[in-house]
């Protein structure tokens, strides 16, 4: 096993083990065995994301006339396709609309769009922010079984109940 585990609670109660760790992904493990986690079965299993990945961008804004939109290019680096992303704003978002997405390995894209009833210049300052999804397939028996596959680095928090 390539994962590397902080444990960072351990109980039972009730004849369950609770634990909770925070896990560092290799990039090829795709598996955790309950026999890692001093465990027989896994009954349960929750994956969270302990860090969200920022990118910042100032630019200079022009215009935008009335139906007309722009994309900005942010660099986030950890950031993979299907990664959800929230957009915030420096200032008012001045009624227009803002959609955040990963295009590619390490890069976001915000695209401005004014479909207001006239000329608007948007904000200077953005920020994209990523959060990393963990998923799984599979998590009781004797195994957790991750989907989509991790990335090398990507941390998460592994909450378990089993005996």
């Amino acid at each position: 096993m390539a994962l590397s585990f902080s444990e960072k609670f351990r109980m039972t109660a009730g004849g369950r083990s609770f634990r909770m760790y925070e896990v560092t992904a290799d990039g090829s493990t795709v598996s955790i065995n309950a026999s890692d986690l001093d465990l027989d079965q896994i009954e349960f299993a929750k994956l969270t994301s302990p860090q969200d990945l920022i990118g910042t961008l100032s630019i200079t804004a022009s215009a935008l006339a009335t139906v007309t939109g722009s994309t900005l290019v942010v660099t986030v680096t950890g950031a993979v396709l299907g990664d959800p992303v929230n957009v915030g704003l420096a200032t008012d978002g001045l009624d227009l609309i803002y959609a955040g997405y990963v295009q590619a390995a390490n890069t976001v894209e915000i695209r401005v769009d004014n479909q207001t009833a006239g000329t608007v210049t948007p904000p200077e300052g953005y920020q994209a922010i990523v959060r990393k999804s963990v998923g799984l397939k599979t998590y009781t028996g004797s195994a957790i079984v991750f989907g989509p596959a991790l990335t090398s680095g990507d941390k998460f928090n592994l909450e378990v109940i089993g005996w």
